[in-house]
């Protein structure tokens, strides 16, 4: 290809086609012809430059997602130990809670690196499999956080306002469980279908997008995402208010004990012990129902921006494109970290919000810090130990070859004094 036929358009980065004068409409862009050599030699290291490396904020959101990622896998997993480690800790809530935890190792692992690597290069480099695998398991992480919450404020429900009616037990809770994994591995199954990835520059992988290619920007794309949103957002939430509503009007205006009429308090004042313990359960089960409903609240203020954003992208209520792209580009990569975010908040929620998992997350620290002192002090004593018998073993010898040579000298001694007296 001629180089002079062609000059590259460096504002607008686009690849200009040179076609003849005398080609009529129908046989326009069959004789067309690119200058890809020039395309690759100057327009694409300025796009690759502008897309592929990230910017200053993109690096900030680079240390923002490191944190989350370490914050989320270490304070899961310590929820797991805990509630796994202790035989009390074993309750309904807790188990539930587990199950979140589990979620929330899920998505950091798998879809929070994916994520941040997408957010700042704009690139897909994962391939096709990963392309429909990620974001089915970032549905279905976020599937079973908002159902375990829901199941949690449910067990709360019948706990406090129907305790004889319905009696939650850890079998019934495990049966819970699987269901819901269930449900999450099956709502999100068409996003396996229809996410495909493809390149603008192939055979490069750079700019590769992953996006729902087969239904994109068709009706059943809208309808779909539109059930997702009620079925993983809205009705659950909706649930959850619903049940922590019913439970913070039994903790805290029916139960007796929190009634604030003076007569009623005085009467309970005479009751003794029995009624003491009674106040301090009602106070454990207060502060247990704070701790949920605040995990809920956040829950439900992460995924809020996330959510809102895809349902106005569905309906092309904004057009992204090259001039307004970094405009758009930004409330997507605040919205994708809060909801990855959630997951690294709620152990602190826990620590700070329940006596019983700080408790256990000290013991857990203090064990391990114990157990590396131990193994120290093992691995001193083994030395020791090991240089004292070398010591005794050498002490041991040195006093035998002592010995044997004062045996041996005694014996000369003697037959010389013999050999005189003869």
């Amino acid at each position: 290809m001629n180089v002079s036929m062609y000059q590259p358009d460096l504002d607008n980065e686009t690849l200009v086609p040179i076609c003849s004068q005398e080609d009529d409409s129908t046989a326009y862009y069959s004789n067309c012809m690119y200058d890809w050599d020039n395309y690759y030699r100057f327009v694409l290291p300025k796009r690759l430059a502008e897309f592929i490396f990230p910017r200053t904020h993109e690096w900030i959101l680079i240390a923002a997602y490191i944190l989350v990622f370490v914050l989320a896998l270490s304070g899961n997993l310590l929820v797991c130990v805990a509630v796994l480690k202790n035989r009390q800790m074993r309750t309904v809530t807790n188990f539930y809670l587990v199950n979140l935890s589990v979620a929330d190792i899920l998505v950091s692992l798998v879809c929070l690196p994916v994520t941040a690597v997408l957010d700042t290069t704009e690139t897909w480099f994962f391939g096709t499999v990963a392309c429909k695998l990620v974001p089915y398991l970032q549905v279905v992480s976020m599937s079973v956080s908002v159902f375990t919450l829901g199941a949690i404020a449910v067990d709360r429900y019948f706990a406090i306002c129907k305790p004889l009616s319905f009696r939650m037990t850890v079998r019934r809770a495990v049966t819970g469980i699987l269901s819901i994994w269930l449900a999450a591995f099956t709502i999100p199954v068409p996003l396996c279908i229809v996410y495909e990835a493809e390149s603008p520059l192939a055979p490069l992988v750079y700019l590769t997008n992953c996006y729902e290619k087969k239904w994109n920007q068709s009706i059943q794309q809208k309808v779909y995402h539109i059930l997702l949103l009620c079925i993983i957002y809205a009705m659950p939430l909706m649930l959850i208010t619903v049940s922590y509503v019913c439970v913070c009007r039994q903790l805290w205006l029916t139960i007796p004990g929190s009634a604030e009429s003076s007569g009623e308090k005085t009467a309970m004042a005479r009751r003794g012990s029995s009624n003491r313990s009674m106040q301090v359960q009602l106070q454990a089960r207060r502060r247990a129902a704070k701790m949920l409903i605040i995990v809920a609240v956040i829950f439900a203020f992460c995924y809020l921006p996330l959510h809102v954003l895809n349902v106005l992208r569905q309906f092309a209520v904004f057009e992204v494109d090259h001039a307004n792209r970094h405009f758009f580009h930004v409330p997507f990569l605040v919205a994708h970290w809060l909801a990855f975010a959630n997951s690294a908040i709620n152990p602190i929620i826990y620590n700070f919000l329940s006596v019983k998992f700080r408790r256990e997350f000290m013991s857990t620290f203090m064990c391990c810090r114990v157990c590396r002192q131990y193994s120290r002090q093992e691995l001193f004593k083994r030395r020791r130990t090991v240089y004292r018998g070398s010591v005794l073993s050498s002490s041991i010898n040195s006093t035998s070859k002592t010995n044997a040579n004062q045996s041996k000298d005694i014996t000369m001694s003697f037959m010389r004094n013999s050999t005189v007296q003869t």
